[in-house]
């Protein structure tokens, strides 16, 4: 899928005050295990140019409403920046407030703002697939089955960069809310490609 309306000031909100170094569990100040990357949280209503974007994908997702999302997640990965395997869904047991007020993730919509000139892929290792998309193009998966379990395909993980910057925006889905929205399952079977407009 391709966005044409993406953002082009990435500039200024990498300079933004609000852009910080973001790790995950370590065990040293210096490494961490899980990921290397700068970043911050945005509501798309305080940016024009986010606004726009998110109500086009709105509008070409078809199947999601997007209104449930937590505030875009933007993550710039310098060299060496990564984010090592992981799945988008919510563990119920260690997000238990969050998850009864506002279901799963289930869905996950990732916009490309700029690619790195080297590495920088996105690995789905279970199913054998490697994303290297253009700077614009928006790549949607479902995090949940049907029947609301969470989807141990969707394990996946952003390769270290070799050269230049990627910068990539995030929305999670959440489930309360989708009841209208999503297709119907019959014998807990549906197509992502039941999501977007045809």
């Amino acid at each position: 899928m391709t966005q044409n309306s993406t953002p082009k000031s990435n500039g200024a909100l990498l300079k933004s005050p609000l852009f910080q170094r973001i790790s995950g569990k370590t065990e040293t100040p210096e490494k961490s295990e899980i990921r290397a990357a700068n970043g911050t949280w945005l509501i798309h209503e305080n940016r024009p140019n986010f606004a726009k974007m998110f109500r086009n994908l709105q509008t070409d997702i078809a199947a999601l409403d997007l209104s449930t999302a937590e505030p875009w997640q933007i993550l710039s990965y310098n060299s060496d920046g990564y984010y090592a395997h992981h799945y988008d869904f919510l563990n119920p047991d260690t997000n238990k407030q969050l998850v009864e007020a506002r279901g799963n993730r289930i869905a996950t919509v990732l916009v490309i703002l700029q690619i790195a000139k080297k590495g920088g892929t996105t690995v789905f290792p279970k199913i054998n697939l490697n994303i290297r998309p253009k700077a614009g193009d928006v790549v949607v998966w479902l995090n949940t089955l049907p029947s609301g379990e969470s989807d141990s395909q969707t394990l996946h993980a952003a390769c270290p960069i070799k050269e230049g910057t990627k910068i990539g925006a995030t929305l999670w889905v959440h489930a309360k809310g989708q009841e209208f929205s999503m297709p119907c399952a019959e014998s807990k079977k549906y197509y992502d490609r039941r999501l977007f407009f045809e």
